[in-house]
């Protein structure tokens, strides 16, 4: 049989088992090529997206989500406008610093509105700026005006234009206020003080008042030799006594001005008895209201009051503000007798806007002898060097009052004081704050 020739059989390829490629390879070239074409799709839009961003930037409007060419037109029509409107803000800081600029302008109007209501001349005070603060030292006469009632107007003036006062502090003769506004950057400081150099062009008299306290127990021939003394002397008459009516009747007669001689409760009420219906700590503003108007009907001539004892009454703020309602519904006038060092009276009184006088100095105190009357006479001329006008007060109790008050008053016309009713002494002209 012929030999069948056989193929030769194909060398088998190994196989390389056991080294197969890490499908993990395929699966990060993938990846990448997913990242890839996701890039190239988005980039356009986030191209425009700064676009914008941008836009909205310079011309502080905000763009549609538009196609980039639309962007574009709006973006130069948008530079067109500011273009034509020269004033218009280019950034976003120019907008906001506007307000500020008007409300510094704002508060330097209030001050300088206080001032000229105040009657302060122009070239009497003076305006200092460093740094953020600004700084108005206004000098005041104390012969007219006095530091709290300058410190109200300024605040009220303030207040108007949203300013607010951070802080107050008063040193001897100074008031030093601080002043600051919403989106204002600046504080103001206001520096009150008297100073009557400021004044010196104007001189004025030497003017005081006398009020003589405590008619209407008094009748006969001392009651006609106290209405016989200078008419420019004021009568203080309580109410509710026996002859309380026939002095302010010829008190009247006689062209003399009066005032109701109201009692008010005394630091050691009641061992110590302030006289018929006092004005109490412990009434209600209605309880003190009906007492003010009955006392007020019953001396209807008088054009004003004030307190007979009170040491406790005119040191609580309450009690005084609803004295001075009572007043400011009547027109009447009130004057601190100042029987304590610590009454508020006066002080509530001007912020009532009551016009207001205190007392200066008791004639009479602590008796009635010549020595006694140098004294007193030589401090009336010492306070009349710094201001014009004082209010002085002694009592009608005897003979010997009546001596002394003719005395004085010889005296004090001889040293050049001219005497006025309490209501003609220069009466502070209190601005509106409406």
């Amino acid at each position: 049989m012929p030999k069948v020739m056989k193929k030769a059989p194909r060398k088998k390829t190994k196989s390389k088992k056991g080294k197969k490629r890490p499908i993990g390879i395929y699966l990060l070239i993938g990846i990448v090529c997913v990242g890839l074409v996701y890039w190239l799709s988005t980039a356009p839009q986030n191209r425009s997206e700064r676009d914008v961003t941008e836009f909205a930037d310079k011309d502080q409007d905000r763009v549609p989500n538009t196609t980039p060419k639309t962007k574009t037109k709006e973006k130069s029509a948008a530079k067109s406008t500011i273009a034509k409107k020269g004033d218009a803000p280019k950034t976003t800081e120019s907008v906001k610093a506007a307000p500020v600029a008007e409300s510094v302008a704002g508060l330097d109007d209030a001050i300088t509105s206080a001032i000229k209501k105040l009657g302060i001349p122009e070239e009497s005070y003076r305006r200092k700026e460093r740094d953020k603060q600004i700084t108005y030292n206004i000098p005041l006469n104390r012969r007219s005006l006095d530091l709290t009632f300058a410190n109200i107007i300024i605040k009220g003036e303030v207040e108007k234009l949203k300013g607010r006062m951070v802080s107050g502090i008063e040193k001897e003769n100074r008031q030093t206020l601080t002043f600051e506004q919403d989106k204002n950057p600046k504080k103001y400081v206001v520096e009150l003080f008297y100073d009557s150099k400021a004044y010196t062009n104007k001189v004025p008299d030497k003017v005081m008042a006398i009020v003589i306290d405590d008619f209407g127990y008094i009748d006969g021939k001392l009651l006609d030799g106290f209405m016989n003394v200078d008419p420019a002397v004021n009568f203080a008459i309580f109410p509710n006594e026996k002859n309380s009516i026939e002095t302010m009747q010829m008190a009247h007669n006689m062209g003399r001005e009066t005032l109701i001689h109201v009692p008010m409760e005394p630091l050691n009420y009641p061992n110590v008895n302030p006289g018929k219906d006092p004005i109490l700590v412990t009434m209600k503003e209605h309880e003190i209201d009906n007492q003010m108007e009955k006392f007020i009907e019953d001396m209807y001539l008088c054009k004003g009051i004030n307190n007979h004892m009170g040491s406790l009454a005119t040191t609580d703020e309450g009690i005084m503000q609803a004295v001075m309602i009572s007043l400011k519904k009547n027109k009447l006038y009130f004057l601190d007798s100042k029987t304590s060092n610590v009454s508020i009276a006066y002080n509530v009184a001007q912020k009532s806007h009551i016009t207001a006088f205190r007392n200066d100095i008791f004639l009479d105190t602590p008796n009635l002898k010549d020595a006694t009357m140098d004294a007193k006479l030589q401090q009336c001329l010492e306070m009349a060097s710094r201001r014009s006008q004082i209010v002085a007060i002694m009592h009608c109790h005897s003979a010997e009052h009546l001596a002394y008050l003719q005395k004085f008053i010889v005296r004090a016309k001889a040293a050049g004081f001219k005497l006025v009713p309490l209501s003609a002494l220069g009466n502070y002209n209190v601005p509106s704050i409406n």
